[in-house]
Parts: structure tokens; C-alpha cells; sequence
């Protein structure tokens, strides 16, 4: 019978990365149970008992997740389980609803919802998608960056558009048009790039003046 435990071994979902620090009771005794922290395939992390993941019976073997996806394709008879789209689907609803996700920061932590209509129905946001442009080259992306995933907030793009909507990237407007550093690099093409957009906002220049001034023009002539 197994009875050790080592950083990469797998066992269903679960990849052991790391021993938790030794436990003690109240007492000051050290813990029989050894504790180990695994990634999941789903990205989530969990702290798990050593004898969770050795035990014949009921093992220990996902964050929870293998339970969910059961009862999904249970429930759902859609016949969609292992395409693209259902993947996007149950991305959304991780980065969204489990708080134990590595991307949890940037969705759950900030209040991003799904709609509680495409949480509860693959087959409604199957049709949504469908319905509005979906193709296996593109990706979801939420027009308003700080808004839930929802019909009215959601589209499909291409990898540049969405690297342009990140909520990390800085945006200029000029002119009442609000573009990003890269996106006004792109329209002169080398004479007005982002490298020198960005000097020229480090020595003072306006934004308006740091996207449509000429290369070689000093500041002011526009």
C-alpha cells in the first residue's frame, strides 16, 4: 500500500506543489495528519489530508470541481460537454465563482458576476454565443473590463482586441477618441509608437500632444 507522498505526484485532478507546514494541537503536539497543498486542473488550490488522497475509499481527487462537472453533465444533456465553448463556459464560471481560483483577484475578488442565466444554463449561453459571432479563433471578452460576464457586456474577439481591453493597459484620449498606447501606435504606424508616446508623456507633453505631434515637431505645434 502507498504510504509516501511526494511534490508531483498526481492523483485524479490534483498535482501535489508543496507540504504544509507541520500542524500542531492546542497542546503544542505535532499532528499525526500530514497536510499537503495541490493544484488542481481547474487552477484552483487546495490544502488536502494525506490520507484524503491515499484512502481506498472516496479519495480526495479534485478541488471539488469533478463534483460540479459531474452534476453539469448530468443535468445539462446538451451534448456540448467537451467542446471549446463549454471549456469558455466553465473558465467564466470559475475565475468568477471560486474564490480558491489563481485568477481569483482579478474576477471574484472584484465582485465579476456571471449571469445568472449562463450560470446556471450552458445551453442558454451556448445560444447566446452562437447568436453573436462565436467562432473557435476567437475569445470572450467583456467590453467594460470592471462589468459581469453578461449578454449586453460580452463579445467575441480576437487575441489583439482583448489585449487591448486589459484592464492594466493605459488609454489616451484626444480628440473625445480613447485608444491604447498601442492602439495609437498603430495608426501612423513607427512616427507616433508607443515608446515614444510614452517618453513624450514622462517630459510633460500632454496626451493630445503625445499622439498627434509629428515626429521631429516640438511640442505645441498642433
Amino acid at each position: 500500500m502507498r504510504n509516501k507522498i511526494m511534490i508531483g505526484d498526481r492523483f485524479g485532478r490534483l498535482t501535489i506543489i508543496s507540504k504544509i507546514q507541520d500542524d500542531f494541537n492546542k497542546r503544542g503536539h505535532k499532528r499525526i495528519c500530514e497536510k499537503w497543498l495541490c493544484i488542481c486542473e481547474c487552477g484552483a488550490r487546495r490544502e488536502v489530508f494525506k490520507v484524503a488522497l491515499l484512502r481506498k475509499k472516496e479519495p480526495t481527487l479534485s478541488c471539488g470541481c469533478y463534483a460540479r462537472d459531474r452534476i453539469t453533465a448530468t443535468n445539462f444533456k446538451h451534448g456540448g460537454t467537451y467542446t471549446r465553448l463549454f471549456s469558455i463556459w466553465s473558465g467564466m464560471k470559475t475565475r468568477c465563482l471560486n474564490s480558491n481560483s489563481d485568477k481569483a483577484k482579478h474576477y471574484h475578488d472584484r465582485g465579476i458576476k456571471v449571469h445568472p442565466d449562463w450560470a446556471s444554463d450552458f445551453r442558454a449561453f451556448e445560444m447566446w454565443a452562437h447568436n453573436n459571432g462565436y467562432s473557435d479563433e476567437l475569445t470572450i471578452d467583456r467590453i467594460d473590463v470592471n462589468g459581469d460576464y453578461s449578454p449586453e457586456n460580452c463579445r467575441f474577439v480576437d487575441a489583439g482586441v482583448q489585449a487591448n481591453n486589459r484592464t492594466n493597459n493605459k488609454v489616451i484620449v484626444s480628440n473625445g477618441i480613447r485608444l491604447t498606447y498601442s492602439e495609437w501606435g498603430k495608426i501612423a504606424g513607427s512616427q507616433r509608437n508607443r515608446s515614444l508616446i510614452s517618453q513624450r508623456l514622462r517630459r510633460g507633453w500632454s496626451e493630445h500632444e503625445a499622439v498627434a505631434t509629428p515626429v521631429g515637431e516640438k511640442r505645441g505645434c498642433v
